[in-house]
């Protein structure tokens, strides 16, 4: 054959494959705002370019849920421009439509449908970010379903059992089998896998003949126990995985050598993340499958925002600073702006001769300071780049080590019993737990407005007498003696803000001063315990200021713990039955103007004093993944017989209640799949190394 008839003859399926396109992440930032719609513009225009039979989808076109107006008018836009027309599809759907598309009132494959008319059909799942919700279980891609212009598939309705039917496809003497899975919690799949409750069917006619194609939206990468899809989870009659919901670009694929199929990642279209696996090369591919061979080409993006990460520990430039040295915060971020300048240059440099890629990069500088440094004004510093860089807000981040897990080791011969003291039988009070932990704390994170003095009393009232307003009352008391000193200096500007509150701080410690704040604050809190009616915890416990001896254990009946509203038992008990205080009269409204709880959260002085009535918003710690280290397999080497030898069958499951298709069961033949993915145009000319064996059908 020549080169022209073995790329374009009609027994091969020309296949364009992406994934987490995330249409409409930041469409309303300044800059970045479009990426995503000229990403898809691309993909789509690539699609149409190489006259590929279809489009295959793996999870979150959509970014939201529920997109935007602007973004289902986009997609839309764009979809229609690209996938309709009068090209005629050369392939033919053999499998029950009405079982392949479930989630729509029209269950057939748009370019089927006589009212419409498709030149390239696009065939999705769902992905997490655009999964179906609601009572009707629907999602964006349902909307695009019903317009005629997307194929939904892979929707699993069951919470029990998920069975798979494939979409069988035949083009000439090729037959493809096309499965689809939309994402699942990662915990519900994995759990349904080991109880053998996945089920994947097959043609029962000619099973070695068809092509396996199955497309997945799951963590690829092991995030937990089961917080994550082993490979080995799939059925091994597979050929080639689609696997999305990884936006790392490793789309040259790579043989799992336990089950013998091959498995590409194409990645995200878009950074959503400025993390390391972002920073690769963005790619969509063109898949070629003649027979039982395959070929994957690999087409770079070309409107994607550039991305360079860099990572910079301090402790590795002795030669230039070391925390002791006289200005060195300035001379770190001279090292950093550095640093940036040339990700600069060489994004500069790769943009040359590529109009389509965007003006501004993306720049992310991690820097580590731990050994003592401190990190520098970082908004001040993203101000020399504002018109350079697409993220100024967050192009400097400072990260520390842990630097206490190597005391872990090997510590065999460890004094249990000197953990299982309490402080109450070695004498410790809190105020000199509260003292000796600020002695030992860094200076970052040293108190600013209160003395540990001050803030070791109101914690040991809080602890001991149940004085639940001591705290903040104490915080409240100081933050308004402050801010009377400072307007009466005049001081304005946040740098002399920040100093003269620690100058007049450090003034009052240990002073008779000192003494008579903290105990007008503690009368403060108890004054404001009995507005609201709430009965000490003893009533012989003198009113006055002092240390009072709560240490001993001796006592035969304890006394009686303060409660909240709630009764002994608490949230997480069998019932929600009170204790023996639960008939404590509720807190009555306070009686005076309160100060807001924002005080108690740590903010800067100048926070402070701007928005002392703002509430504190509530922020969730975000989990924090280790990268898991792939490779890319780029070698244009030819695998013949994928399944010479087959690992022993897996458990067969419950038998099917399909007449087309029987439920998998490993296979004894051995299999002629074949793989090339060279990039190389010399190497395209015949890139399934050889002629079919089978006669047309």
């Amino acid at each position: 054959m020549s080169s022209e008839s073995t790329l374009d003859d009609e027994d091969t399926f020309k296949i364009l494959i992406a994934t987490d396109v995330h249409l409409g992440y930041l469409e309303k930032d300044a800059i970045r705002g479009n990426d995503t719609y000229k990403t898809l513009d691309e993909i789509l225009k690539c699609a149409k370019t190489n006259q590929v039979d279809f489009i295959l989808l793996g999870g979150d076109l959509f970014h939201e849920n529920k997109p935007s107006r602007r973004c289902l008018h986009n997609c839309i836009t764009m979809l229609r421009r690209y996938c309709m027309g009068e090209s005629p599809i050369l392939f033919n759907i053999l499998s029950d439509q009405t079982v392949n598309f479930n989630t729509t009132q029209f269950p057939w494959v748009n370019y089927q449908d006589e009212n419409l008319n498709i030149s390239i059909p696009v065939f999705s799942i769902h992905g997490n970010h655009d999964d179906p919700t609601g009572a009707e279980g629907l999602c964006a891609l349902d909307l695009l379903s019903a317009s005629g212009l997307v194929n939904h598939f892979g929707h699993s309705q069951s919470v029990e059992r998920i069975e798979m039917s494939p979409i069988l496809l035949q083009k000439g003497s090729t037959k493809l089998a096309l499965y689809g899975l939309g994402s699942i919690p990662d915990e519900r799949l994995y759990r349904m896998f080991v109880n053998n409750q996945v089920t994947m069917l097959r043609p029962k006619e000619d099973q070695d003949k068809w092509f396996n194609l199955f497309t997945i939206h799951q963590n690829r990468s092991k995030h937990g126990p089961t917080n994550y899809i082993p490979e080995q989870f799939l059925d091994e009659f597979i050929d080639l995985v689609v696997w999305g919901h990884e936006h790392e670009c490793l789309i040259a694929p790579t043989r799992n050598e336990q089950q013998l199929f091959y498995v590409t990642q194409p990645g995200s279209s878009v950074a959503t993340s400025l993390s390391p696996g972002e920073a690769t090369k963005k790619h969509v591919g063109l898949l070629k499958v003649k027979g039982r061979k395959m070929n994957l080409q690999k087409i770079p993006l070309n409107t994607v925002r550039q991305f360079f990460i860099q990572d910079v520990v301090l402790a590795d430039y002795e030669d230039l600073f070391t925390p002791d040295t006289p200005q060195v915060t300035k001379k770190v971020e001279d090292l950093c702006y550095a640093k940036v300048i040339e990700m600069l240059e060489e994004a500069e440099r790769e943009r040359l001769g590529c109009p389509l890629t965007p003006e501004k990069p993306l720049i992310r500088l991690r820097v580590d300071y731990s050994g003592g440094f401190e990190a520098f004004n970082t908004s001040r510093f993203s101000q020399k780049f504002v018109d350079r860089v697409a993220n100024p807000k967050d192009l400097i981040h400072f990260l520390r080590q842990r630097e206490q897990k190597e005391k872990i080791k090997d510590e065999f011969d460890v004094d249990y019993s000197k953990l299982l003291k309490t402080t109450a039988v070695e004498g410790q009070r809190v105020e000199n737990l509260v003292k000796q932990y600020f002695e030992a704390a860094e200076q970052t994170v040293q108190l600013s407005l209160l003395t540990e003095q001050g803030m070791g009393k109101a914690i040991q009232e809080f602890v001991d007498k149940d004085e639940k307003d001591a705290i903040q009352e104490l915080i409240t008391y100081q933050l308004e003696k402050t801010q009377r000193h400072l307007q009466a200096r005049g001081i304005t500007s946040e740098q002399d803000i920040d100093t003269e509150v620690r100058r007049f701080r450090d003034s009052k410690k240990n002073t008779t001063e000192e003494e008579i704040e903290i105990r007008e604050a503690i009368n403060r809190a108890k004054a404001l315990r009995l507005e609201r009616g709430d009965v000490p915890l003893d009533p012989d416990i003198s009113g006055e200021f002092g240390d009072v001896a709560m240490d001993s254990d001796e006592d035969p009946v304890p006394l009686p713990l303060p409660t909240r509203g709630r009764g002994s038992r608490g949230r997480g008990s069998r019932g929600r039955g009170r204790g023996a205080t639960a008939s404590e009269p509720k807190p009555a409204g306070r009686g005076r103007a309160r100060k807001s709880t924002t005080t108690t959260q740590s903010r800067s002085i100048m926070q402070a004093f701007q928005a002392t009535s703002q509430k504190p918003s509530r922020t969730g710690a975000s989990k924090s993944y280790l990268p898991v280290d792939l490779t890319i397999n780029d070698s244009d080497e030819d695998f013949p017989d994928l399944k010479a030898s087959r690992p022993p069958p897996r458990a067969a499951a419950a038998a099917s209640s399909s007449s087309s298709f029987t439920k998998y069961s490993s296979q004894s033949q051995s299999r002629g799949v074949a793989f090339d993915d060279s990039d190389d145009d010399d190497n395209e000319d015949n890139p399934f190394k050889g002629p079919s064996h089978r006669s047309r059908k």
